[in-house]
């Protein structure tokens, strides 16, 4: 409509089975440069400026959810280094009255053993596996943040 031909006349112009009229090419012409030399930083669009908005609130969404999910993996790694830490304690201890009792006792032994074993058991579930598989999850969540600052920073604002 803008060129004043129909859409079949359009349709055999972009087949290449036709020529479309020379006032037509001269609208598109016209129509194309316009487009070419259009500075999009000098128009002033109220939906450019909403969609900035939308934006940067998506940022803003995303670190605020990717600090969240840090916070909580570095809790989770401290409960976990806390707790293998109080195991390695509870084990050593074992090993040193284990070695120094001069005498022994059935009551004693079975204290020392069920130390050990609950040490034991904290120290399985609590591993350096684990402690390793949060660090992971919390450097990758560290790099996450970074790429968010600077996608943030590079996008370029109308």
């Amino acid at each position: 409509m803008i060129l004043g031909i129909s859409r079949v006349q359009w349709a055999l112009y972009e087949t290449g089975r036709r020529d479309i009229p020379l006032a037509a090419k001269q609208q598109l012409a016209v129509l194309l440069l316009f487009v070419q030399q259009l500075d999009k930083k000098s128009e002033d669009f109220l939906h450019i400026k909403i969609q900035e908005v939308k934006r940067k609130k998506v940022f803003e969404q995303q670190r605020l959810i990717n600090k969240h999910k840090q916070m909580i993996v570095e809790k989770k790694l401290k409960s976990i280094e806390k707790k293998y830490e109080a195991a390695m304690t509870a084990l050593s201890l074992v090993r040193f009255l284990e070695t120094k009792a001069k005498e022994s006792s059935k009551e004693k032994d079975m204290v020392l053993y069920m130390i050990k074993r609950k040490a034991e058991m904290a120290i399985e579930k609590n591993g350096l596996h684990l402690q390793a598989k949060h660090q992971l999850k919390l450097q990758a969540l560290q790099q996450e943040e970074m790429l968010i600052k600077k996608i943030e920073q590079t996008i370029i604002t109308y």
